[in-house]
């Protein structure tokens, strides 16, 4: 365990060295010793855990790239937090709802294909 922690920490770390470089020098300029590393401090937070599940994938599809993520864990947003994010990525889209009829479709057309697959093994 101690080892992913030493992974994690290395990771916030590289973060916030990405976050300093992507700052202009003339903003890092005005920047003391004790703004930095209270910068450094929020970016290596240890509440910015990554969740227990985090899946990442993408698929080609239609001649393009379309991405997936599942996360899922211990709800750790605030209640704001939470009513800021409904209201900026609504649930109900015509996307979202597409989505749910395909991965639906998905589901029924594996099933029928596993008894299929089952009763031509099985001969039931």
């Amino acid at each position: 365990m101690a080892n992913r922690e030493t992974m994690d920490a290395l990771g916030y770390a590289l973060q916030a060295d990405s976050l300093f470089a992507r700052l202009p020098a003339r903003v890092m300029d005005t920047l003391t010793a004790e703004q930095r590393d209270a910068i450094h401090q929020a970016v290596c937070d240890p509440s910015l855990r990554h969740p227990p599940i985090n899946i990442r994938f993408s698929l080609p599809a239609f001649g393009r790239r379309y991405f997936l993520t599942i996360i899922g864990g211990a709800e750790r947003r605030g209640a704001r937090r939470r009513t800021q994010e409904q209201t900026k990525f609504p649930l109900r889209t015509v996307a979202n709802f597409l989505f749910f009829i395909f991965l639906g479709a998905l589901i029924y057309a594996l099933s029928i294909a596993s008894i299929l697959v089952h009763r031509s093994l099985t001969g039931f």
